[in-house]
């Protein structure tokens, strides 16, 4: 009986060998690819690797234009004009009024406007930028972000009737010539001329370019922006451009970078 009790665990213990490694060799392999495939849907890329807005590929026709005076070629690509590959709008610059922004956060569904609605990659920057200003106890949120030319004909018109034409040209721009049309822009907390001297006014200041945004419409620079100084509009460029127009805080507008003008025709 002991011989055949220890020829069974004998045995016994053989195929539980056989098994584990058997086992081992055919499902760690395949557990490992699901857990790296979960791991590649849950999480977003770092900042750092997010790819600048891509210009569409729909009905594609390119045009050049001009060369500006900094020696940037102006392009027009399906009725949008680019700048080393930037969407420019501006008053030299319009939209057309059918345009309406790809890849963004939410769906629009063009009836009604979404304040968020912005372009994912714009969004994800913009809460990377808002968690940095929690961490010091700064809050941050987007008082108005994408507006359709509807929206934008609207809201123009009323500061029209309210402050007359010369007046609101400062201040809002005419609904074929609006950045927020792009996903590309937003107001963000206050727009008010009180916003500069807040805790996050300043901050915005100093840190905005860190997270690929600029301050669009800088102080001092109305003639060459064509706006009145906004502390609380930003817009999202690539690294390298908010590093060089950030100068330390006394930021270069967009158009004297690139060498452009920002005016109505009339």
């Amino acid at each position: 009986m002991k011989n055949k009790k220890e020829k069974t665990f004998f045995y016994l213990f053989v195929i539980i060998l056989i098994g584990l490694f058997c086992f081992g060799s055919i499902f760690p392999q395949k557990i490992g690819q699901i857990v790296k495939k979960e791991e590649r849907n849950l999480t977003f890329p770092p900042i750092k690797n997010l790819e600048f807005p891509k210009i569409p590929l729909i009905d594609w026709e390119e045009k050049i234009l001009q060369t500006t005076e900094n020696g940037f070629t102006i392009k027009e690509i399906s009725g949008l004009t680019y700048i080393d590959n930037y969407l420019i709008t501006n008053k030299t610059y319009s939209l057309p009024s059918s345009y309406e922004p790809q890849n963004t956060f939410m769906v629009i569904n063009g009836k009604n406007d979404c304040t968020q609605c912005m372009n994912i990659i714009v969004y994800r920057a913009f809460e990377k930028m808002k968690k940095a200003a929690q961490r010091e106890g700064i809050s941050l949120f987007i008082a108005s972000g994408y507006r359709s030319y509807r929206k934008q004909q609207q809201l123009y018109q009323n500061y029209v009737n309210r402050d007359g034409k010369k007046s609101a040209d400062r201040y809002s721009a005419r609904p074929w010539n609006s950045e927020h049309q792009t996903s590309l822009a937003f107001d963000l907390n206050q727009v008010s001329s009180e916003f500069e001297y807040t805790k996050a006014g300043k901050w915005l200041n100093q840190n905005a370019y860190k997270f690929w945004f600029i301050l669009r419409y800088p102080k001092g620079k109305e003639d060459i922006t064509g706006y009145m100084y906004e502390s609380w509009h930003f817009r999202y460029v690539w690294a390298d451009l908010s590093y060089k127009l950030f100068n330390n805080g006394n930021w270069i507008a967009l158009e004297e970078y690139f060498g452009i003008t920002s005016k109505y025709e009339k």
